[in-house]
């Protein structure tokens, strides 16, 4: 039987498979970085980032946040700041 890996392993997996990716813990979560800036994080359900459930978030473009939550509310879930898209699991 296939188990699924947990978010935080799967992220993992593929955040640090870009080159020059690093892993740093920011706000007690694990953020993932390419030259020190962001493009993906953590959420834990227990962390006001993750609004009671576990979620990835990554960067977006201007105007893309909009467009997935709108095609996938249920997968979908927008950050207070507008540049982030929340991918629930």
């Amino acid at each position: 039987m296939n188990v699924p890996l947990a978010p935080i392993v799967r992220l993992r997996e593929l955040a640090l498979a870009f080159p020059e990716a690093h892993e740093v813990e920011a706000w007690g979560e694990p953020t993932f970085r390419v030259r020190n800036k962001i493009f993906a994080m953590h959420a834990d359900a227990a962390n006001h980032h993750g609004k009671g459930r576990p979620a990835v978030w990554v960067k977006a473009a201007p105007g893309v946040q909009e467009s997935m939550v709108a095609a996938a509310p249920d997968c979908f879930f927008p950050d207070r700041h507008g540049f982030w898209v929340c991918v629930e699991r």
